[in-house]
């Protein structure tokens, strides 16, 4: 048997081979039984895969990265990978910038196949296997410094409308400033989109923007109805609504909804 020109990595989009070794060595191993000699093959591969990203939670975002090689000639009843448990592990220098590997694990399993692969010699067997080798690397996201940097001009953009009920000012001027805040908001959504990839679902960073455009509406709802009550000649009545109401509630409410949502974020992973 030569497993490792049988082998295949799955999920791949590229896979390099080099430094094939080949030699007979006296079996000082348990796994071999009663053989005298054991025969080591010994491969090194460099390969590019494929991975769905899960950004829902960044950036509190937590993976499970599996390399998965497969015997594709014999099936399970042939043929079964067994891992070296003990000797199997990573390099602990690896420089992996802005990520943490948190756990490591190596494992054999048998894939079912519901198909004969087209040769009429394998009947079509529901229980039809092939062995597998499966690498589990758990990586944590380090760097938070790419959230702050998405989000900073959310914050910043909810910060001033709500500021903007503390003037005084023109009402046009005021609208205007609702006007350019809101715009700012959603140019930043589009930007965390093309640096974190498109998703069905609604990500942390999507309902830190989406809650960030209720405030900014909320806020310019509160400045026309102000507005009414300026013109009704009810000035201070608007003042205190804005200043001793309004202001807190939203700042507090914003800050508060903030922190639950990162706080889940943080948990779920």
């Amino acid at each position: 048997m030569k497993p490792l020109e049988t082998l295949k990595v799955l999920d791949s989009k590229e896979v390099s081979k080099n430094y094939d070794r080949f030699s007979r060595n006296e079996n000082l191993s348990d796994l071999f039984g009663s053989s005298k000699n054991v025969f080591w093959s010994g491969q090194e591969i460099g390969t590019t895969l494929y991975y769905n990203w899960d950004t829902n939670n960044y950036p509190f975002d937590r993976h499970i990265l599996q390399i998965i090689l497969e015997e594709t000639q014999l099936d399970a009843s042939s043929f079964v990978h067994t891992p070296d448990y003990s000797g199997s592990s990573y390099q602990k220098d690896m420089n992996l910038a802005g990520w943490k590997i948190t756990d490591f694990k190596i494992s054999q399993v048998n894939f079912p196949y519901q198909t004969s692969f087209g040769n009429p010699s394998i009947q079509k067997d529901p229980n039809y296997r092939r062995s597998r080798i499966v690498v589990s690397v758990t990586i944590n996201r380090e760097s938070k410094v790419s959230f702050f940097k998405l989000s900073l001009g959310v914050y910043a953009a909810v910060a001033l409308s709500i500021i903007t009920l503390l003037l005084d000012e023109d009402f046009g001027d005021r609208m205007g400033i609702f006007v350019g805040t809101l715009f700012a908001v959603l140019v930043n959504m589009q930007t965390a989109t093309s640096e974190l990839g498109s998703s069905n679902s609604v990500t942390l960073i999507d309902f830190i923007h989406i809650m960030a455009i209720i405030y900014i509406f909320i806020t310019a709802s509160l400045l026309v109805y102000t507005r009414f009550l300026s013109e009704s000649e009810q000035e201070q009545l608007s003042r205190d609504l804005m200043r001793r109401f309004a202001v807190p509630i939203l700042s507090g409410s914003f800050v508060v909804l903030n922190i639950v949502v990162i706080a889940h974020a943080a948990i779920v992973g």
